[in-house]
């Protein structure tokens, strides 16, 4: 099951060109083992850049507009990440200096194509604090609208510092599907409703209440900030 996950996540980045994703330079076997040679980059993760600090909305803002337009292109072609942290999202630096956002590790990546038969009923996969309420009760039912939730959480934690659901492993599952998050205006004084309203239709437990497109996020994000300037 593993070499088959390997070979999938193979078929899968490959197949996705553009600038928030890794290039595939070449894959196969070295005796036994499996291999895929990815392109090199230099900088640091997500992860590494919140360790102890958070951004601010205009960084927040940058990030979220290159991650979700990545997540609509993967969107486009039928793949869902399902696991989108920000561990997987990689800061590259760039010649000039500027950093581009790279989407990485479609290891437990779903695509129509592919999953039925590895991805259980039931099954939970992910990282779970970054997980949807849907992702939670099935990883099979995780759908584009299931990356966008996660990439809220990204979001959120970027600008807060703190994750929306706290707790033990039971205690966050429970709190995903029913309890509802901190408004950003309740952690920090800094931040206007317009961000509060922002997370709310983000982190809808409903996914028809949420953004239908990563695009339609950036749209939002960019109103809601862009109040927060002016105030």
């Amino acid at each position: 099951e593993a070499r088959e996950r390997f070979r999938r996540e193979t078929a899968l980045a490959s197949g996705l060109t553009g600038d928030q994703f890794a290039r595939v330079l070449g894959n196969g076997l070295e005796g036994d083992v499996p291999y895929i040679a990815l392109e090199l980059f230099s900088g640091e993760t997500l992860y590494e850049r919140l360790d102890g600090r958070v951004l601010s909305p205009i960084e927040c803002l940058a990030i979220l507009r290159q991650a979700a337009a990545g997540l609509d292109i993967a969107h486009s072609f039928g793949i869902v990440h399902r696991d989108v942290s920000p561990k997987n999202l990689f800061l590259a630096k760039q010649p000039d200096g500027s950093e581009k956002l790279k989407i990485l590790d479609f290891g437990i990546a779903k695509h129509g194509l592919f999953d039925a038969k590895l991805t259980e009923p039931g099954t939970l996969m992910g990282s779970l604090q970054y997980m949807s309420p849907e992702q939670v009760r099935s990883a099979s039912a995780a759908d584009a609208s299931s990356d966008l939730w996660s990439l809220a959480v990204v979001i959120y934690r970027c600008l807060l510092g703190r994750h929306p659901f706290k707790g033990e492993n039971g205690q966050i599952l429970i709190a995903i599907a029913a309890h509802d998050h901190p408004l950003p205006s309740t952690i920090s004084s800094k931040l206007g409703t317009k961000l509060d309203d922002f997370f709310v239709t983000a982190l809808a437990k409903d996914c028809r209440h949420r953004y239908r497109t990563g695009e339609a996020m950036v749209a939002a994000f960019e109103e809601a900030v862009a109040a927060l300037e002016a105030d």
